[in-house]
């Protein structure tokens, strides 16, 4: 078992501007921050739906092609959710095949910085009774990419970092012991909508472990490049749901026993339209008999919920 996996979801799709550059470079970096512990790691790209697959069209240094893996989830698979990008799904998948006994969650376009590898192959790894968040870095507006400046990029802001719940601004990362994330079965897959389910998923571990903010401990050692939001704005979005309510759920499993199999059971199907948008989910459901529900349901789904 290797000591960290890094998991990422990213698609062939030009998304606020240059992604795939963007996914190129910071994944190439990366690889090569973890040079020295490359038997030790992974870092796994779910690809969500690309026409045409990541894994053709990335240009890997000598260290990614040695580190990287790519989770290619095609077209017909991801067609049967009702959203442009699950990134609960995607995420999920990719930790269902990883092999480290921590799991990272990053960004697509986030650096990870030196402080983090030297903290965590010496000794981050070793309390697994922990888990860990960390607000990033952002790269200004018209700012000229280059890595030797990239710790001199713009820190979260004082409220963000001050406060008790500094685990709902952007992640810089998100790393939890494997044993935990399995137990929980991961990200919840009825957040199917773009933002805030590291809030819920980080609600449920809190419950197990102990958060710790890793991000006053090692300066906010995370780096993201900047793209333009104004597409953020036309998508759908999760709703951002009150931390102390998440807090006073008692819920830490939410998943089915399929989770990161990149599908929804009828029973979450039936949560994510009815949250979503009843009209939608009326029409949808008035075209199937109540026989053909059972039969399908019973198909796919019953072993699995049992």
């Amino acid at each position: 078992m290797k000591k960290l996996s890094l998991i990422l979801c990213s698609r062939n799709d030009n998304f606020c501007g240059n992604s795939l550059w963007r996914l190129e470079t910071s994944v190439n970096l990366n690889a090569k921050r973890l040079k020295n512990y490359i038997k030790e790691s992974e870092i796994i790209i779910s690809d969500w739906g690309s026409e045409v697959p990541l894994e053709n069209v990335l240009k890997l240094n000598y260290f990614a092609k040695k580190i990287v893996k790519f989770n290619y989830i095609p077209p017909e698979k991801t067609k049967k959710i009702p959203s442009s990008f699950s990134e609960v799904h995607a995420l999920n998948s990719a930790a269902r095949i990883s092999s480290g006994r921590w799991i990272g969650r990053i960004d697509q376009d986030t650096i990870i910085g030196k402080r983090f590898v030297n903290w965590f192959f010496k000794e981050g790894y070793k309390d697994e009774s922990k888990f860990f968040f960390s607000l990033r870095r952002d790269m200004r507006k018209n700012e000229k990419f280059s890595v030797r400046s990239i710790e001199r990029w713009k820190l979260p802001s004082k409220k963000e970092r001050d406060s008790i719940y500094f685990w709902r601004g952007a992640v810089g990362i998100l790393l939890i012991p494997r044993k935990e994330y399995f137990y929980v079965r991961g990200y919840d897959e009825t957040n199917i909508f773009r933002n805030h389910m590291e809030h819920e998923l980080i609600c449920r571990l809190k419950k197990r472990i102990q958060l710790v903010d890793l991000g006053k401990i090692l300066n906010y050692d995370f780096y993201h490049i900047y793209h333009n939001k104004s597409a953020n704005k036309i998508l759908p979005h999760n709703p951002l749901i009150n931390p102390k309510k998440l807090e006073r759920s008692k819920k830490i499993i939410v998943n089915n026993l399929n989770w990161g199999k990149n599908e929804l059971s009828f029973k979450q199907l039936l949560i994510v339209y009815t949250k979503k948008n009843f009209v939608k989910f009326y029409n949808f459901i008035k075209k199937i008999t109540p026989k053909k529900i059972k039969d399908f349901y019973k198909k796919n789904y019953l072993k699995n919920e049992k």
